[in-house]
């Protein structure tokens, strides 16, 4: 018959009438009526530190099986063993949970924001851009970008690698989108790493060829910004002017004419920014 122990991770919390059970781990709750906690409590041994680490090396929980359990708790053993309260008396939790995390950590994809530019080709009121030609990464900092994203591939053993596009207006330097991603994407496809791209953008600054440009880059998904409806957009989203001043130029057709020609290539998201 094989025997259980409460784990180390429970924290019992009263909450009036009611004992409040969480286990750590699984992040269960359970709440328990006065006759079942004190009927459970010899079960679970004298409370446990809050100290991170501390005691572990000398708990001692009684070992059960389920004819130990009181009425209300025996049928339910199995369904305690899965919300952790009760776990193999034979397991050490935590190389438990050092395996469980390094397996989570081979499998675990790498995440990677780039952000090409501060600079952005609109002043809205609300946003932290306001000076405008602000300096766009330059090619040597792109490498060092790509080499970094080898070595941490190469380090850990990443399966997958995710990149999120952003700036400023990140379609201010495509030349810095397509030379990372044409590097990065044989580099992915000569290790079997899946690679996929993201981007968040106001929907200008694209080039004629917008399906390319996502094809090119393996962009998964791409969110666009409103500020509503047409009339509300172009009064707080004008692109700038040629001499960098705040300026009124429409800018809501060329980004719904672009989500038009995008529709079926890559998933779309929009974001629309409301005001009282």
């Amino acid at each position: 018959m094989e025997l259980f122990r409460a784990s180390y991770y429970n924290l019992l919390v009263q909450n009036g009438s009611t004992t409040l059970l969480f286990n750590g781990v699984t992040s269960s709750l359970l709440a328990l009526d006065r006759a079942t906690a004190t009927a459970v409590m010899p079960l679970l041994a004298n409370e446990r530190s809050r100290t991170a680490g501390v005691g572990y090396k000398d708990w001692r929980p009684p070992k059960i099986c389920a004819a130990d359990l009181p009425g209300s708790f025996a049928d339910r053993l199995p369904e305690l063993i899965e919300a952790g309260v009760f776990v193999p008396a034979s397991i050490d939790e935590r190389d438990a949970l050092r395996s469980s995390y390094a397996r989570s950590r081979a499998r675990a994809p790498l995440f990677v924001t780039i952000t090409t530019t501060l600079d952005c080709n609109m002043r809205c009121y609300y946003c932290y851009q306001k000076d405008g030609n602000l300096e766009q990464m330059s090619f040597d900092t792109c490498d060092n970008i790509i080499e970094w994203t080898k070595e941490q591939l190469k380090a850990a053993g990443h399966p997958k690698l995710y990149v999120d596009w952003y700036g400023g207006e990140p379609m201010l330097n495509k030349a810095v989108i397509e030379r990372y991603t044409a590097a990065i994407t044989a580099h992915c496809d000569r290790l079997g790493v899946e690679y996929k791209a993201s981007m968040l953008c106001n929907g200008t600054a694209w080039p004629d060829d917008a399906r390319g440009f996502v094809a090119r880059n393996r962009l998964q998904s791409i969110q666009f910004s409103l500020d509503g409806p047409e009339r509300h957009h172009n009064k707080r989203r004008g692109l700038i002017d040629p001499n960098g001043r705040p300026g009124r130029t429409a800018s809501f057709g060329e980004v719904v004419g672009l989500i038009g020609r995008l529709i079926g290539s890559t998933k779309i998201y929009l974001r629309v920014n409301v005001s009282a």
